[in-house]
């Protein structure tokens, strides 16, 4: 694993900012392995064509 996507992950959980209970609007999940950062993975990458659709929906309705 490149070690810059663990630096992009710490910066975003923004652990040094404020503890989690007092976050909103935290996108970032916590893993606990491998096999779970794949799942998450899978499941937000694994169908280009929906994030497609997801994209084009936000464009309609930012307008």
């Amino acid at each position: 694993m490149d070690t810059r996507c663990i630096r992009m992950y710490n910066m975003a959980i923004q652990d040094n900012v404020r503890p989690a209970s007092k976050r909103s609007g935290n996108w970032v999940q916590p893993y606990i392995s491998y096999d779970d950062i794949k799942m998450h993975l899978e499941s937000q990458f694994k169908y280009p064509e929906r994030i497609q659709k997801l994209i084009i929906k936000s464009k309609e309705t930012a307008i």
